[in-house]
């Protein structure tokens, strides 16, 4: 009888915490997530465009999180975009681990050329197979301009085409990933809840306390501030709520602007209920992510388009309703979720009774969410490495 074969040696490329975002904790988790179940490296990007050119580059390299990788995890953190001997030094990293698979964990144009650098050397010289993880076809910022979504999308075509599977989040990234012809394989695999160590579930009052909330019911928007996600659309929704249930609200809005802050800035100074809008416009650490979400009664995602949502998992993790889009990604992210309420895209009237009915229901507290975990995530990674080497030792 042959012995078992030995579990695969993974080797994850990702973005590293200089240029935090929610990429970066899926990143960090999946690490963790693999890391119990085989050997498990990182090469983390360090610099991942000139720092001017990021829309939140004040904050560039400040202490945010202290969320770490799992000790099992080997780690190379000192790739840059614009340096080549980093590439040569993340190639004598890789080549000692030896790995079976590389899942590079987030693809952008602005760090393409590293990328399929990365892919073709890793899959020749080390005979690696290489796995990439879509969150989203194009960022929104390059499709905003046609010469960056000309680029975009060769460079996705070069990148996937050097991939022995190229997997996305969600149904919607699926489209994307399928008009490039040159893609060996597909697959599917959700992205788990943000259960992150670091994060602090509070007592709702005393969290509210912190910040200096008022009110019985508290409507948080949270995340990033692009123009897709509809913050104006809540904006004028709660004007539009009766002044009898106004007054019994406050509406907390959380998050670094990338787009449109002068709109957005003006619209709250002139709003009727400008009293009960309560405003933090930075990143935040994860001591304050805690204070926000359990400060919480809903969440509101109004977002015109979306892939997967980072927000969304850290609600779940929280185990506070939420009130989303009705979106393909969506519905998938909060499929097992019993406390999601799905409203029409760019309709503030019906985002309006959204929130009326929410702050008026009495969802249950504590019950344990059937939504995906990153263990859940972790094991499907595996599955895939597995079929993906069994198809080459037959070939």
């Amino acid at each position: 009888m042959s012995s078992p074969r030995p579990p695969p040696r993974i080797l994850v490329v990702g973005p590293g915490t200089q240029f935090l975002s929610g990429i970066t904790y899926e990143t960090l988790l999946l690490c963790n997530a693999l890391s119990k179940r085989c050997p498990t490296a990182i090469i983390q990007i360090r610099k991942l465009l000139p720092k001017c050119l990021f829309p939140g580059n004040k904050r560039v390299g400040d202490h945010l999180t202290s969320f770490q990788l799992d000790q099992e995890v080997l780690r190379f953190d000192s790739l840059d975009y614009d340096s080549p001997s980093s590439l040569v030094r993340a190639f004598k990293f890789a080549r000692a681990f030896r790995p079976d698979a590389v899942i590079i964990a987030w693809w952008t144009s602005s760090i393409a050329h590293l990328l399929i650098a990365m892919s073709i050397i890793f899959r020749r010289l080390l005979g690696a197979a290489i796995i990439i993880y879509v969150n989203e076809g194009a960022d929104q910022i390059e499709t905003q301009s046609p010469m960056l979504s000309l680029f975009s999308t060769l460079m996705a075509s070069v990148l996937f085409s050097t991939a022995d599977a190229v997997v996305v989040q969600t149904s919607d990234a699926m489209a994307d990933v399928l008009r490039h012809r040159r893609v060996r394989r597909t697959a599917m695999i959700p992205i788990g809840t943000y259960e992150i160590p670091t994060y602090t579930r509070y007592e709702r009052e005393y969290s509210k306390s912190v910040i200096g909330l008022k009110s019985s019911y508290v409507v948080l928007f949270f995340g990033l501030i692009r123009r897709y996600k509809g913050l104006t659309y809540l904006l004028d929704a709660f004007e539009k709520l009766p002044a009898d249930i106004a007054q019994k609200l406050s509406l907390l809005i959380v998050g670094e602007v990338w787009e449109d802050e002068q709109t957005i800035v003006q619209k709250i100074k002139t709003h009727k209920y400008r009293e009960h809008i309560f405003t933090h416009l930075e990143y935040v650490t994860d001591a304050e992510v805690g204070l926000y979400f359990s400060s919480a009664d809903l969440l509101c995602c109004p977002y015109l388009r979306a892939s997967a949502s980072g927000v969304i998992k850290t609600a779940i993790f929280f185990d506070i309703p939420i009130i989303a889009s009705m979106l393909p990604s969506f519905a998938e992210d909060l499929e097992g979720y019993g406390k999601a309420i799905f409203v029409e895209p760019a309709n503030s009237d019906k985002l309006a009774e959204a929130i009326i009915d929410a702050s008026r229901t009495s969802f249950p507290k504590g019950q344990k969410s059937k939504c995906v975990t990153f263990d859940d995530t972790a094991t499907e990674f595996l599955r895939l490495v597995h079929s993906i080497m069994m198809e080459r030792r037959r070939a």
